[in-house]
């Protein structure tokens, strides 16, 4: 990952630019690999986290060229304290009177720096992630499972994905849109991930 940061500043350079996620400072088409690294999707700020991160996707989407790297992490929500915090929030939601539509897979969490301020996160779990790149015009190549340091068992997964080219992606469309079902399109993801891991 260092070498890539290096590449991108000598070829850029500059490494760090102030800017909105939603109007990168690129041109269509004009990078070969983006990085976001440090769990920072799940920070991305609108009203509605959910439309945010695709939002993000959508115009990685744009500044990448076809077979461009998109090199991203988010924390694993099924293990060590991001689960506790999902079933915390799944709690105070149910003694509010409100419905969760489904425990093992409800993608928010609740959480706070000091204790007195709170803020959610969009944390969805890996077949998630693979359906919403999938669905972006991205094929996941690899996924690396890390321990993130520190209390708490949490685990950081990183994405690295390839841009489909505009045929790719047409197919990949047309038999998802031919799938009614949630599960058959993770099908879909995972063949498409291990398709792209024999072509190396």
């Amino acid at each position: 990952i260092l070498a890539c940061i290096l590449l991108l500043h000598l070829r850029l350079g500059r490494i760090f630019q102030v800017g909105s996620w939603y109007e990168l400072d690129f041109g269509d088409e004009s990078l070969d690999v983006v990085l976001s690294l440090g769990r920072s999707l799940p920070h991305v700020e609108t009203p509605n986290r959910f439309a945010g991160y695709k939002g993000v996707l959508a115009e990685v989407g744009r500044v990448l060229r076809e077979n461009g790297l998109f090199v991203f992490d988010m924390p694993n929500p099924k293990v060590g304290e991001y689960l506790e915090r999902r079933l915390e929030y799944i709690k105070f939601l149910k003694k509010s009177g409100m419905t969760v539509p489904s425990e093992a897979n409800f993608p928010y969490i609740i959480d706070s720096p000091d204790g007195r301020n709170f803020y959610n996160r969009y944390v969805p779990d890996k077949g998630s992630i693979m359906v919403d790149l999938m669905m972006n015009g991205f094929v996941v190549r690899e996924i690396v499972e890390e321990d993130i340091p520190g209390p708490g068992g949490n685990k950081n997964m990183v994405f690295v994905t390839r841009k489909m080219t505009d045929q790719e992606q047409d197919v990949v469309k047309e038999r998802y849109y031919a799938n009614r079902y949630w599960e058959a399109n993770e099908r879909l993801a995972n063949e498409l991930m291990a398709k792209e891991t024999k072509l190396g």
